[in-house]
């Protein structure tokens, strides 16, 4: 249903690829439906926010890492 691809895209922009933990708020679906579903459709823009949500992470990694 819609709502729970947003509370899934939501929850792995919180948990990252942790699917466990992702399917655990997620009612009757399991660990292997959100790992199912993430691999037919990660490339799609509704997880454009999550991509650029990552980026921004590894980005300040990069930056806190290079300080003198």
């Amino acid at each position: 249903t819609p709502e729970e691809r947003e509370n899934f895209i939501d929850k792995l922009a919180a948990f990252g690829k942790d699917f466990r933990k992702i399917a655990s708020f997620l009612d009757h679906k399991t660990t292997a439906d959100c790992i199912e579903f993430y691999y037919k459709n990660h490339k799609s823009d509704c997880f454009e926010r999550t991509r650029k949500k990552s980026e921004y992470s590894k980005q300040a990694k990069v930056c806190s890492a290079n300080t003198y």
